[in-house]
Formats: C-alpha cells, sequence, structure tokens
C-alpha cells in the first residue's frame, strides 16, 4: 500500500470507483498523463479516451472515459465525468474504430446539417454502447 493513493471517479449517477491504485494513465487536455503517488497537485480537463489503472493488486484495468474534470491534490485523485465504463479489450476495440471513424467524419467542414445529425446520431449511439445501454 505504500506506492498507492486513493482514486474517486464520479458521475451524477453513480460512484463508478473508489480505491487505492498505483498508476491512474489518463488523456488530459495536452496529452496522456501517468499519475503515481506523490505526483503534484493539479487540475485538468479530460478528453474523451481511454484511461488505465492499476491496482493495488498489480492488476491492470481499462475504461473509456467520455469526458470530464480531473482533480491531483496530495495522494489523492478525483475524476467527474458524466460517462464511464470499463471494457473488455475485443468489444472496445471495435466500438473505439466506430466512433473515431464517426469523429474524424464530423470534422469535415462539407457536411450539410442533415449529414452532420446523423452522424451525431451514430457517434451518441456507440457513446451508449461503451456506456452498456443499447436501446
Amino acid at each position: 500500500m505504500a506506492n498507492t493513493f486513493k482514486l474517486s471517479i464520479l458521475t451524477p449517477r453513480e460512484t463508478f470507483f473508489i480505491g487505492e491504485v498505483e498508476l491512474l494513465d489518463i488523456e488530459v487536455f495536452n496529452g496522456y498523463i501517468g499519475i503515481l503517488k506523490d505526483h503534484i497537485p493539479f487540475v485538468s480537463s479530460i478528453k474523451t479516451n481511454y484511461f488505465w489503472i492499476l491496482d493495488q493488486k498489480g492488476q491492470k484495468k481499462k475504461g473509456v472515459i467520455l469526458d470530464g474534470i480531473l482533480n491531483v491534490s496530495k495522494n489523492e485523485v478525483i475524476v467527474i465525468t458524466s460517462r464511464v465504463n470499463w471494457l473488455k479489450d475485443k468489444e472496445t476495440k471495435v466500438i473505439n474504430a466506430k466512433i473515431k471513424e464517426k469523429k474524424d467524419l464530423l470534422n469535415n467542414k462539407k457536411l450539410t446539417d442533415f449529414e452532420r445529425k446523423e452522424l451525431e446520431k451514430k457517434l451518441l449511439f456507440y457513446q451508449k454502447r461503451l456506456d452498456g445501454k443499447e436501446d
């Protein structure tokens, strides 16, 4: 337990995770950051992407986070997000590829309003799949 810090991942609907971890690897505004015990304090926005934790038993867990805020203080990290979910590798790769594809298409400035709305619907569908909420 000497090399761990407290990690809390919270959403408006639930406490997703609270526990001691050795590492949090997450993408913030200006790139990926690895957080270990005794990290300097800071606050940053979180980009939609994967995150990894290494728990106190040495097991790596992978999840996806869709946005949020990261608050690092002395040996405590709080993540506040609207959506987060643990992922299974095979499903993750397929869905992530679809999300990337839709986001890349949305960056096309020549889209009509209708095409943009349709892509946004599809993107939301895949994001819900990652969240385990299919409709």
